[in-house]
Parts: structure tokens; sequence; C-alpha cells
């Protein structure tokens, strides 16, 4: 079994037992480190469970790949990922989010918000469908609208 083989097998059972997370997989190969992404944050910053899993994994990765390096990061990390090898979400995981930091402005029924994130259509589309149906999410030139009842649009 490969390094990318075994952490990508960590976190498919992973993912089962935390059923509110993401997690997001990519190795470096310019500094051969992989690097696991969890969201959300409290998940990771506040979550007992979660950090007793990160250490055994931790450990467990060193020990049978000592010549590999491993990291554990969330959202708001100095580093992100930017080549996304894998992409795994729990049944439970609410919306594509992040924390960094967006420039917000309102305009009557338009709410405008501008950063760097991305995000799926299907996956946002699937989520809202489930809680409302008036809400409808498209991808137009890069940026995700979202329209509630027709008359408010969030642009992302």
């Amino acid at each position: 079994m490969t390094s990318k083989e075994y952490i990508i097998s960590k976190i498919e059972r992973f993912i089962k037992n935390f059923p509110h997370a993401r997690v997001r997989y990519e190795h470096d190969a310019d500094i051969d480190t992989h690097f696991v992404e969890i969201l959300p944050n409290d998940l990771y910053y506040l979550n007992e469970d979660y950090m007793d899993w990160e250490e055994h994994m931790f450990d467990d990765f060193i020990e049978m790949f000592p010549g590999e390096s491993i990291g554990f990061i969330t959202d708001d990390a100095i580093v992100g990922l930017e080549n996304v090898d894998y992409e795994f979400y729990g049944k439970l995981f609410d919306v594509v989010y992040t924390t960094s930091n967006d420039i917000v402005s309102v305009n009557e029924e338009l709410l405008e918000i501008r950063s760097s994130t991305t995000s799926d259509s299907t996956v946002v589309n699937d989520c809202f469908s489930e809680m409302d149906k008036s809400v409808h999410v498209e991808d137009i030139f890069g940026y995700s609208y979202i329209k509630f009842n027709d008359k408010s649009l969030l642009a992302a």
C-alpha cells in the first residue's frame, strides 16, 4: 500500500465517523508532503475525538512511511491547498464555505460576496434543495449565484 492509498483509506473511514465534515487531500510533490484539510473549523480546533484521530493518524503514518511528511490544516491556515487530489463530503456536511476574509456589500435586493472561494453548484444545489425549494445556484463566469425566491442574489 502506498502512502497516498493509506491516507485515502483513513479519510474514507474518517468521513463515515464524522458525517458533518468535509476533507480535502493534496500531495505536494515539490516538498513531498501530504496535506489533509478538515472542515468545519470547530471540528478541527475543538473536537476531542477529531484530535485523537489526528494524533493516531499522524503517528501511524510516520511509523509506516518514515521518509514522508503529513500535515493537517483547516481553511484558515497560512498554507492552503492548490491542487486538490481528492475531496470527501460527510452525509451531513451542510454548505461549502470558508472562513477567508470576504468583502461584502449590500444593495437592496443584491448581496454580493467577493472571494477566492470556489464552490460546486451541484453540491450546493443538492444541499439547498433538501432545505428550501426556493433556492437555486448557478455558476456564471466563475461566480456562484444563489437565488432566493427569484428576488435576492448572492455571488461568490
